[in-house]
């Protein structure tokens, strides 16, 4: 994600790129905002539509994710920014910021389909539902061998992350440690 490969990309000169975004750490705290912006809209979208069941509210967050993953600017932009996350704090910093707000809808479902468990333990289970969704991307992806299953994936993912929260117990989960950073506003 070199400043000359999107200047290409965009059919654009460098420097009239360089001109808008003086460096690749403002182009990438402007795209992340924007798609802070797109996932806000989303996330407000769900929690509003507010299906009587939880279950359903999973199912409906987990689809948006899949389908989500489906798109060529998602496809490609994600695995360069987590290319870049490794090498570069601030790149790492807003990722995991994006990362901290998309979870947030997922926690709210968690705990209404198992409000007995104690809010680590729904986190844990979020960050792994968020995980799984995302992991299907690399196969699934835009243009990846499996994109025509992800209709498949949709389902087999509903129902087992809804089976999942459902029935997975404390001890499963485990004693985990406290990690301050995920409660951190993104």
């Amino acid at each position: 994600m070199s400043m000359r490969r999107v200047a290409a990309k965009a059919g654009m000169k460098f420097g009239n790129l360089t001109y808008h975004y003086r460096s690749r750490r403002a182009l990438v705290n402007e795209l992340l905002d924007a798609i802070f912006r797109a996932y806000d809209v989303q996330t407000v979208a769900i929690q509003r539509h507010q299906t009587p069941h939880p279950e359903d509210r999973l199912v409906e967050v987990c689809t948006f994710a899949l389908q989500a993953n489906r798109t060529k600017k998602t496809a490609r932009l994600f695995p360069e920014l987590w290319a870049l996350s490794n090498h570069d704090r601030f790149v790492s910093d807003r990722v995991h910021a994006l990362y901290r707000r998309s979870v947030v809808p997922v926690v709210e479902v968690v705990k209404g389909m198992r409000p007995d468990l104690p809010d680590d333990a729904c986190m844990a289970l979020s960050i792994f539902i968020t995980a799984a969704i995302e992991g299907i991307m690399v196969h699934a992806g835009y243009k990846k061998q499996f994109e025509p299953w992800v209709p498949a994936f949709e389902r087999i993912a509903a129902r087992s992350l809804v089976d999942l929260v459902k029935n997975v117990t404390v001890e499963e989960v485990g004693r985990l440690p406290v990690i301050s950073v995920l409660s951190a506003k993104g």
